[in-house]
């Protein structure tokens, strides 16, 4: 609108009457003032004439210039799976007409300006970094699940998320290329064509998805273009909330128990690595890091606990002294106390030291987690025992913590545990925050041995846990009191 452009006049005669015509960017023509009317962008010559009741007229005129607007596109990202959080750093590129671009603030918003000009246009976001960000051996699980049909993922979004490859469809294949991604091959994390996808709010995706839009088309533009929001989808990320981690078979990590040895340069050395026990274990993932100057890794021999092959390990940076290993599986496994999942053999290069100073987990490489077929997620850790006098190792032989019977139990149950020697035990009783609630010591024989334990004054119910600590090592699990 231009406005404060009115003509004034007088004269002395009755009955003066303005009129207007205007040329240029802006035409047309009316009786009164100009002021108040919309005008194009460039140069307009305004011109008064006003006529009195004798026919006696007189004119003016002057030019108005209207600078070219500018045109703006402005939109917001969120994430797909709580529709709320912003997608960041994330490149929105407008074409067509016109270009440019901007990059989505913390709170997903984007804004982008041109000098004024209509047309046809598409606004494409674009994000390619980190493709492994909030990708685990959970996704590996839910993918396969969906596969054999055991958990179909249902929601169109989280579909999108697990066709890593585009290809319109949910394969072993999808799972395939982030078992390998995760172990380091740089070939399978190409095959993560982008690291998100996008689809324009206002399109619904059905189920399957495929086929989406991933770009918003706009046609005929001449006003700013507000309100232009997508979805953000992140590749791979099937599994956006885990289980509640209190749940029972939840919570507890694996460990991996390995026996230290002294290094003597020019040996062979064969590394065990044993488990303690899980009912219920469908994926995990852990990178392991040893010193190149001290070891050289000479084989990787998967063990017949699990349905491990070397495919599940990743040796692409073994000269670094990096190893990944990556598994999953659509159904939980079930692993027995002390069960031997594999081994790794090492030339030692260099004597002095152990190998507990040679070899650890390496988080900063891959984080080191486990899931239940439900999807539950727990840690690992990595363990070395020494042996103690001719005992068998911790976990090894005849040393084991039995489940406690009955369980559940209401007021008294007996815990059972194994022992490979005579020796001084402790047998203590843990709450879910880890407040100590019973203990007992004592001198047991070699054998089988049971401590009954009476809640007889407990009062809540819920999930306790039971540890064994002995010379051969600390053992633990979990019972169930039940309400009164």
């Amino acid at each position: 609108m231009v406005n404060s452009i009115d003509g004034t006049y007088n004269d002395n005669c009755s009955d003066p009457a303005l009129a207007y015509e205007l040329s240029g960017a802006t035409s047309g023509s009316g009786s009164g003032s100009a002021s108040g009317q919309a005008f194009l962008p460039g140069v307009t010559t305004v011109n008064y004439t006003v006529t009195d009741g004798a026919s006696l007229n007189s004119s003016c005129s002057f030019t108005v210039t209207v600078s070219y607007c500018d045109l703006e596109f402005s939109g917001r990202i969120e994430w797909s799976e709580d529709q709320t959080t912003g997608v960041n750093n994330a490149t929105v590129n407008l074409t067509g007409a016109g270009a440019g671009n901007d990059v989505s603030d913390v709170n997903g918003d984007y804004l982008i300006t041109l000098p004024y000009l209509t047309g046809n246009f598409n606004l494409t976001p674009v994000k390619n970094t980190n493709k492994l960000n909030g990708v685990t051996a959970a996704d590996m699980t839910a993918i396969q699940q969906h596969v054999a049909n055991s958990a179909p993922i249902t929601d169109p979004y989280r579909q999108v998320a697990a066709d890593v490859n585009k290809t319109n469809s949910i394969t072993s294949l999808d799972a395939s290329i982030v078992n390998q991604a995760l172990l380091g091959n740089a070939t399978a994390l190409a095959q993560i064509k982008t690291s998100w996808r996008f689809v324009p709010q206002s399109y619904t995706l059905p189920s399957p998805p495929w086929g989406f839009p991933e770009k918003i088309v706009l046609t005929g533009v001449t006003t700013n273009q507000t309100g232009k929001d997508f979805y953000g989808i992140k590749t791979g990320d099937v599994v956006a909330t885990f289980a509640n981690p209190a749940n029972f078979g939840a919570g507890e990590p694996l460990v991996l128990r390995v026996k230290d040895e002294v290094l003597a340069a020019g040996s062979e050395l064969t590394v065990a690595f044993r488990t303690n026990e899980m009912n219920d274990l469908a994926a995990w993932q852990f990178a392991l890091q040893f010193d190149p100057s001290q070891l050289q890794l000479l084989d990787i021999q998967p063990l017949s606990a699990l349905p491990l092959t070397v495919d599940h390990f990743g040796t692409f940076q073994v000269a670094q002294g990096e190893i990944r290993s990556v598994w999953a599986q659509a159904t939980g496994a079930a692993l027995e106390e002390a069960s031997e999942v594999f081994h790794l053999k090492f030339k030692v290069l260099q004597s002095g030291g152990k190998l507990s100073e040679a070899l650890e987990l390496a988080d900063d490489i891959l984080p080191g987690y486990v899931y239940t077929s439900a999807l539950a997620e727990s840690g690992i850790e990595l363990e070395f025992y020494e042996l103690t006098g001719t005992g068998p190792a911790p976990g090894v032989g005849d040393y084991r913590l039995l489940q406690n019977t009955p369980n559940p139990f209401v007021e008294k149950t007996n815990i059972g545990f194994v022992l490979p020697g005579a020796c001084d035990a402790t047998l203590r009783v843990f709450d879910g925050t880890g407040r100590l609630l019973r203990e007992h010591s004592a001198w047991f024989a070699a054998g089988k041995n049971a401590v009954e334990f009476d809640f007889g004054t407990y009062p809540a119910s819920g999930v306790l846990y039971y540890e064994l600590t002995t010379p051969f090592g600390v053992l633990a699990k979990k019972m169930v009191v039940a309400g009164k």
